[in-house]
């Protein structure tokens, strides 16, 4: 047996109370007087030791509950199992490396080599470890088992030279999951050192790192970290942190109303589609210096061409970067006026808004004006950063055969057409998986419909608007119009329709799940639907946008509504999100990745769809098979991720907020003296856990209770203590 509190049995010191009550001295309580005594002087009683004890059964009962109160307080708990800190002295240890790309900054890679080798250096022949390098991921440098078999001369030797093979990387740091992986290392290797009856005295992380404030940490939220684990942090440390960071803010096509384009009040040449590139320059909270330049790298531009300006020490702005010579191809910019140059660039691809060959089929091809449905489209269809939109008209009667309309992506359908065209179009959206957005006009009949569309059954008639009709009923779940779901952009109570066409759909149809109603009309007819027809699709709308049938074309909605349509067709008109190092990147129908610095390209697999081997800051270039067999090439501007250049050092300490039980701050490797600190951790939360879970201090009191009602029962019987008899009044 063994106490928790063994102290508290300095308690038990309080059995002498009850053995001076019973041999206490006390005056004779009873007297009689005589009436022959009363004129005689009284005599003092002459009070005697008492030296024998009485009533001890009494006795035993009262230091017994003092002795079971004592016992109580000290929490006793039985040895079934040695601790494991009498088991072993030993120290299971994980050490994490931090090689993100804010180490390459001077010489932060060299210091934390030698904190690694100045920690293994304390570890003795018992002592288990773990190395770990990480960035955005780990990777195991050397492992519990693989330490154990080496003889314990050989294991620094094997983990210094493995270390002088790597370098930092250009990832961001990841500092919250490679704690999660220490923990799960440590609880993966108590397990096969409880199976094997191995005990060690101290389990410790070890992160060795420059805690530059952009680290990961969110994900430490979901960490329950262990009892029995510390972590300590080792710092290494820059002579100065001013650090300049630079990264794209947007990029944007200019154009003025000539036709030429301008830059911060520059005239440029006209027809060159200069980029106008917005950059955002922040200033790290220990920079000494505020002046920085901006250029355009391998470019040759002037002295008077290079962008000055300063930002304040914690700061940042949004300017406009220097013009370029060249903006058609893929572009370097290069902040200048810091210590530390790993993160001073970031990679501007050129413009690839990829083409989407559009046809329009009407009957105002000839003669455009202000109130014709083609004069509102060919406004609205302008070149994005994702996509340029390439629009041809013709008439209806001007094709012949299926085989005209292979070359486009989507084909724009007003006026009045005849069945044969219908015919033609049904077979391109079914074969080739293309979009028709057909504008019913008045008069249209059932069978054109019913060909275009394949349904059979349905009606189209002229619906009867007294004064105008409105939208209702949108379906803002479908994912053409999940664009105006927000709350800011989804009133169409505005639009004004004139005209509008009833289309009738039987329940047959409803059933075959091929339409999909994306509005209607306030009186209940539908306004836009789509109809799913092989590979592509045919939107149905009830009215045109022209003027003459409705204010759709006049108002904010015509625009993202065509844009939807053409996201959802696969032609997406929203600029890609950036990608940074490590980032994945869409390579879909490409055959290859040339990375940057790299001579030969790397062959995908079939049917691959992302490429993640992002692995440095730079221009990727996708190669791919275009739809006519032609070769055609993607290029991806990886930078930086822009948190890994918050350089400024936060406090470790604060890692203890996530409920990590952090050792003090230090610099310098752990020695004997923090060991047998552990170890003596260790051994108190180990008695502690097996105190709790068998809690004899709840029989105790139950045991004292009993004792004390015992006690009450027998003072009851007997009458107490009586120290003497009875004496009479004396005469002197």
């Amino acid at each position: 047996m063994s106490f928790l509190f063994p102290l508290y049995f300095l308690g038990a010191a309080a059995l002498a109370v009850p053995l001076l009550l019973h041999l206490r001295k006390r005056p004779p309580k009873d007297q009689t007087v005589f009436s022959s005594l009363m004129f005689l002087d009284k005599t003092p009683e002459k009070l005697t030791r008492r030296s024998k004890l009485e009533k001890l059964f009494l006795l035993a009962l009262r230091c017994l509950a003092l002795l079971l109160l004592a016992l109580m307080f000290a929490r006793p708990f039985l040895v079934d199992e040695p601790f494991a800190a009498d088991v072993s002295q030993g120290r299971r240890v994980v050490l994490l490396l931090d090689k993100s790309a804010s180490m390459q900054r001077e010489d932060l890679w060299s210091q934390a080599k030698q904190k690694i080798e100045d920690e293994l250096e304390t570890l003795e022949a018992g002592d288990e470890a773990v190395v770990i390098v990480f960035d955005k991921k780990e990777e195991k440098v050397i492992g519990f088992d693989e330490w154990r078999q080496l003889p314990p001369p050989e294991r620094v030797q094997l983990v210094m030279a493995r270390l002088k093979e790597t370098t930092p990387s250009w990832s961001a740091t990841a500092i919250g999951e490679s704690l999660m992986t220490a923990v799960e290392l440590l609880g993966d290797r108590d397990a096969v050192g409880a199976a094997s009856g191995q005990h060690l005295g101290k389990k410790e992380v070890v992160l060795i790192s420059d805690f530059q404030e952009g680290s990961e940490r969110d994900s430490l939220n979901r960490l329950a970290w262990p009892e029995g684990v510390s972590l300590r942090n080792v710092v290494v440390a820059t002579e100065g942190s001013s650090n300049f960071s630079l990264f794209a803010a947007s990029k944007k096509a200019e154009e003025d109303g000539e036709g030429g384009f301008s830059i911060e009040g520059r005239e440029t040449g006209k027809g060159k589609g200069n980029q106008v590139v917005r950059v955002r320059v922040a200033n790290s909270q220990q920079g000494e210096a505020e002046m920085f330049t901006l250029s355009w790298e391998g470019e040759g531009v002037s002295e008077d061409d290079k962008l000055e300006g300063s930002v304040p020490p914690g700061g940042a702005r949004m300017l406009m970067a220097p013009p370029r010579l060249n903006d058609a191809a893929a572009g370097i910019l290069e902040i200048q006026g810091d210590r530390h140059p790993f993160d001073n660039r970031i990679y501007i691809a050129p413009s690839q808004a990829h083409p989407v060959k559009i046809l329009y089929l009407g009957e105002d091809v000839e003669q455009v004006d202000a109130g014709s449905p083609l004069f509102y489209l060919s406004r609205a269809l302008r070149k994005t950063e994702a996509v340029n939109p390439l629009l041809e008209s013709q008439r209806g009667t001007d094709i012949k055969s299926a085989a005209a309309l292979k070359d486009f992506d989507v084909v724009i359908l007003t006026g009045r057409w005849n069945s044969g065209l219908a015919d033609k179009l049904a077979n391109f959206v079914q074969q080739t998986g293309g979009v028709v957005i057909c504008s019913l006009a008045e008069g249209i009949g059932n069978s054109e419909v019913e060909v275009l569309t394949g349904l059979d059954g349905i009606a189209v008639s002229e619906a009867e608007v007294a004064d105008y009709a409105m939208l209702a009923g949108l379906n803002f779940e479908h994912p053409v119009m999940a664009a105006f779901a927000k709350a800011q952009v989804r009133d169409f109570s505005k639009i004004h329709f004139w005209k509008h066409r009833v289309l009738g759909l039987p329940d047959s149809v409803k059933e075959q799940g091929r339409v999909s109603l994306l509005a209607g009309f306030d009186d209940g007819s539908p306004a836009w639907v789509e109809v799913r027809k092989g590979k592509g699709r045919v939107y149905l709308m009830m009215s045109g946008w022209e003027p003459g049938e409705s204010q759709l074309a006049l108002s904010s909605k015509f625009v993202p509504l065509l844009y939807s349509i053409l996201t959802e067709a696969g032609f997406s008109a929203v600029k890609p999100p950036p990608v940074y190092v490590g980032g994945a990147l869409p390579v879909a129908d490409a055959y290859s990745v040339k990375k940057p610095g790299e001579s030969e390209a790397l062959e995908l697999e079939a049917g691959q769809q992302v490429f993640r081997g992002t692995d440095r800051p730079g221009f990727y270039t996708v190669n791919s098979v275009d739809g006519e067999g032609g070769q055609s090439s993607q290029i991806y501007a990886v930078n930086l991720s822009p948190a890994e250049s918050r350089v400024d050092v936060f406090d470790g300490q604060t890692l203890a907020d996530f409920g990590i039980r952090v050792q003090r701050a230090t610099d310098s490797a752990g020695g004997g003296s923090e060991v047998s600190g552990g170890i003596k951790e260790e051994y108190r939360l180990e008695v502690e856990e097996r105190e709790g879970r068998q809690k004899a201090w709840k029989w105790i009191v139950l045991a004292i209770l009993l004792v004390l009602w015992l006690e009450s029962w027998v003072a009851g019987r007997v009458g107490g203590i009586k120290n003497e008899e009875p004496s009479h009044a004396a005469a002197g």
